[in-house]
C-alpha cells in the first residue's frame, strides 16, 4: 500500500444548540505525499557502524559558524536611519520590518493559538522566524522592552530560536540578520563619550553586532542648506518625479535604479547560482564515479570539497539546495549525513 495523500473530514456544526451526530462534513485533501521509489534503501542503505572518530566528528559538527551579519545604525535623528530600513525591506525579497516601541517578545518570536477547525494547539511564528534566510529590520531598538531584547541573544548568535508553550516545545530556525537602528542616550551623538557611554544597550547585546554605524549630523551651515533645497525639491517637483519612476526604470535625473529591479535582479541572480552549483556538483560526482558509486560519502566531506573547488561563495543552505534538486533528478539518494550515487539498475542518468 502507498500512501499518497491524506484525505480529512470535518464536521460543520450548522446549530450551536445540536450535536455534530447529523452535521454536514466538509472533505478537502488536507497532505499531499510523494513516496520515492528505493524509499527503505534510502532511509536504511547507507546506514554504518558507527565508530568513536564519527561520533566525536558529529559532536563536532554540531557546532556551526554563523555566516549572517548584524547591523547597527546609530547616530542623531534626522539622518535618514528609518528610510534606508525602508529602502532594504524593499529590497530584499524576504525581509520583516518592525518597530521597537510596538514589538513585543511575542510578536518576535512565536504565539500558542487555536486551529478553528481542529480546536488543537497550533504554533504561529513572529518576525525572526518568518525572515529566516533574510532580514528583520527592526527600528527604534533602543526603545524596545527588556523581554522583546532578551529574545534576539539566541537568535544574533545561535541563529535558531527555542520554543516551550503550552506543551509545545521545538526550535526554528532564524537565520537571519539584524539591521537595527537606536539613537543616543542624549537624543543628540556626544562626541566627548564612548560609543558603549552615548548606546543605552547591554554589552551582552551591543557585541553581538558585527557591525556599527554611526549616522552623525555634520551641523554644519551649507549641510543644512542643502538638504532644506532637497526637501523643497521634493514638494516642487514631486509629481513629476513621480511620472518618470513610474515611466522608467532608471530615473535620467539621479540616475537610480527601480527598486523592482534590484529585487528581480538579486532573486534571479540567487536562482541562477544554485542552479549552477547544483550542476556543478553533478559534474563532480560523475568524474568521482569510479570513488563515490562503491560506497556513500559523507554531505560534510562533500561540503567542503566543493567548497575549495569553488570560485564562489557556498553556503551550505546552498549546497543542500543543491542535494534536493539532484535528488529530484534520481542523480543521487541523500540521507541525514551522507550521499550515494544511483546506480543503473535503479536510474539510467547517463
Amino acid at each position: 500500500v502507498q500512501v499518497t495523500g491524506i484525505f480529512r473530514a470535518v464536521p460543520v456544526r450548522m446549530n450551536p444548540k445540536t450535536r455534530n451526530v447529523r452535521s454536514v462534513y466538509r472533505t478537502y485533501i488536507d497532505v499531499i505525499h510523494f513516496r520515492r521509489h528505493k524509499t527503505f534503501t534510502a532511509v536504511g542503505g547507507n546506514e554504518e557502524p558507527a565508530t568513536n572518530d564519527d561520533e566525536e566528528a558529529s559532536e563536532a559538527g554540531r557546532k556551526s559558524v554563523r555566516s549572517q551579519i548584524n547591523i547597527l545604525l546609530c547616530g542623531d535623528p534626522g539622518t535618514a536611519k528609518s528610510q534606508l530600513q525602508q529602502y532594504v525591506f524593499r529590497l530584499v525579497p524576504r525581509a520583516q520590518y518592525t518597530n521597537g516601541k510596538g514589538t513585543s517578545a511575542v510578536g518576535l518570536t512565536a504565539y500558542v493559538t487555536k486551529d478553528p477547525e481542529t480546536g488543537q494547539l497550533v504554533l504561529q511564528t513572529g518576525a525572526l522566524v518568518l525572515a529566516d534566510n533574510g532580514i528583520c529590520c527592526i527600528d527604534e531598538f533602543d526603545k524596545m522592552s527588556e523581554s522583546a531584547r532578551s529574545i534576539l541573544h539566541e537568535v544574533m548568535e545561535q541563529q535558531t530560536l527555542s520554543i516551550a508553550k503550552a506543551g509545545i516545545i521545538c526550535t526554528l530556525n532564524a537565520r537571519t540578520s539584524i539591521l537595527a537602528a537606536a539613537n543616543p542616550i542624549e537624543s543628540s551623538w556626544n562626541k566627548s563619550k564612548t560609543i558603549i557611554e552615548n548606546i543605552q544597550l547591554p554589552p551582552t547585546l551591543l557585541s553581538r553586532f558585527d557591525l556599527i554605524f554611526l549616522l552623525l549630523d555634520p551641523q554644519d551651515e551649507a549641510y543644512d542648506r542643502r538638504l532644506a533645497q532637497h526637501l523643497a525639491s521634493w514638494y516642487q517637483y514631486g509629481k513629476e518625479g513621480e511620472a518618470v519612476h513610474d515611466a522608467m526604470a532608471i530615473d535620467p535625473k539621479t540616475g537610480r535604479v527601480d527598486v523592482a529591479i534590484l529585487t528581480t535582479g538579486i532573486s534571479a541572480g540567487e536562482r541562477r547560482l544554485r542552479a549552477d552549483l547544483a550542476q556543478t556538483l553533478k559534474h563532480y560526482m560523475k568524474e568521482r564515479k569510479s570513488t563515490l558509486s562503491k560506497g556513500p560519502v559523507k554531505k560534510d566531506t562533500l561540503f567542503n570539497e566543493i567548497r575549495e573547488r569553488s570560485d564562489e561563495r557556498i553556503t551550505r543552505d546552498m549546497f543542500d539546495d543543491a542535494i534536493r534538486a539532484l535528488e529530484e533528478e534520481n542523480f543521487l539518494i541523500a540521507t541525514h549525513q551522507t550521499v550515494r550515487m544511483v546506480t543503473l539498475g535503479e536510474s539510467n542518468f547517463d
